[in-house]
């Protein structure tokens, strides 16, 4: 299992067991940034993506990948040698804001 840098982690949150896959226990969440690579799959800047840690990569389903040497979390479909999987992309939370 890859162990996040702590500088990247932001913050600790709590979010009930029902939002996760059965079973499942080690979860991240990231913040989905600019790129807009997704859009296809409803994933848009600012949504939060829900990661399981434990979960196989599956080639063509996006998953959350870390750079080798920089450290950079990266969203990808396919793996790439420069990057080790984190985990498995299950779900993406849109929020909506009052005006």
């Amino acid at each position: 299992m890859v162990t996040m840098p702590k500088e990247q982690i932001k913050e600790y949150s709590y979010l009930p067991a029902s939002l996760f896959p059965k079973g499942a226990v080690n979860i991240f969440m990231g913040r989905a940034d600019g790129g807009n690579h997704f859009l296809d799959l409803g994933i848009k800047e600012g949504m939060l993506l829900i990661f399981d840690a434990d979960a196989s990569f599956v080639d063509g389903h996006p998953s959350c990948f870390l750079h080798k040497e920089t450290r950079q979390l990266k969203m990808l479909r396919h793996s790439d040698a420069d990057y080790q999987h984190a985990g498995k992309l299950t779900a993406a939370i849109t929020y909506y804001e009052d005006d």
